[in-house]
């Protein structure tokens, strides 16, 4: 037995013999020509769509003026009364019924009030005479009596 024959592994060069040419393509030759599209970050984008995909993530909330797009119709009959609420939970409400409000007309007793009165703060005295004009009130009862 040779050296060989005691050992686990050997390295070395080896060099096949013979030769290798270069194969020869059989079959038709073509031109594909391929347009592409440069979306806005550069890359590649196809032509067409995708369907089937099912959406997976989270739901997003949005904030800030929204303008909703429709109407609301509502039917009545003559003998039937509907009411129809209308809210906002920001922003300026911008609905104004049909029709008018006249100016109300108060009804009850008419009260005045009557009670002790005490200013605060001080008055100072000269020894000059001083006048002071005192008229009644645009409205209302003249309670004062000099």
């Amino acid at each position: 037995m040779g050296a060989l024959a005691y050992k686990d592994s050997a390295t070395g060069n080896y060099t096949p013999s013979g030769t290798v040419s270069q194969p020869t393509f059989t079959g038709t030759s073509s031109t594909v020509n391929i347009t592409t599209t440069d979306s806005t970050s550069g890359n590649y984008q196809p032509k067409g769509t995708i369907s089937g995909g099912a959406f997976t993530g989270s739901n997003t909330t949005f904030t800030g003026k929204f303008t909703p797009a429709g109407g609301v119709t509502t039917t009545t009959a003559s003998t039937e009364n509907k009411t129809a609420t209308v809210s906002t939970t920001t922003g300026v409400a911008t609905y104004t019924p049909d029709g008018s409000i006249s100016q109300p007309t108060f009804t009850g007793t008419a009260n005045t009030s009557t009670g002790k009165f005490t200013p605060s703060g001080q008055v100072n005295l000269t020894k000059t005479n001083k006048t002071a004009t005192v008229s009644k009130a645009s409205s209302g009862d003249a309670t004062y009596t000099p």
